[in-house]
């Protein structure tokens, strides 16, 4: 599996490419919450106890992803609205709804796509139990292109902003 930090990549240059369509934080959020599933099972297991699935169990399947999209998508607005106030690089953070559904959708379903090319105890198609992807990116490469991603991402992002309000710092001198 991709390290969490390695879904950044591919989160951050789909954000870029859907800056004007998409919530940036959702997004990038979005791209690596999957990960609590297969670590709080880790942590069960180290704790001695068995739990009787994989891994990656039901979130990590395109249907599982949407669901958790579904259910992530209301608390990042509910924070995004919390934060409301606060400036982050000059911006008040006040997403749409339809800008944070896109972003969580978007964002968990690259996650499962990503972990499907090298993931064994994946199903991403559930309740269909194989994985046609697996294997058919080598785990190097796949790590390499997440990381040229997010480097592409990041210049991406950069030149879209540039000269953007969302670049200018919360406190002028």
């Amino acid at each position: 599996m991709p390290a969490t930090p390695l879904h950044l990549g591919p989160g951050l240059f789909a954000a870029a490419l859907l800056l004007a369509v998409a919530d940036l934080p959702s997004l990038l959020i979005a791209s690596i919450i999957l990960d609590v599933e297969p670590g709080s099972n880790l942590v069960l297991r180290l704790s001695g106890l068995n739990p009787p699935f994989a891994y990656h169990g039901f979130l990590h399947s395109f249907l599982g992803a949407t669901v958790a999209a579904l259910i992530l998508a209301p608390v990042l607005l509910w924070l995004a609205q919390k934060l409301r106030n606060r400036k982050f690089f000059g911006h008040f953070w006040a997403p749409t709804a339809g800008a944070v559904l896109l972003a969580c959708l978007v964002g968990t379903n690259l996650h499962i796509l990503v972990d499907s090319f090298v993931n064994t105890d994946m199903q991403p198609f559930w309740p269909y139990l194989q994985n046609p992807l697996l294997g058919l990116i080598p785990p190097l490469e796949l790590y390499v292109a997440c990381l040229a991603l997010f480097i592409l991402g990041a210049a991406l992002l950069a030149f879209r902003l540039r000269g953007s309000r969302f670049l200018k710092p919360a406190f002028p001198k």
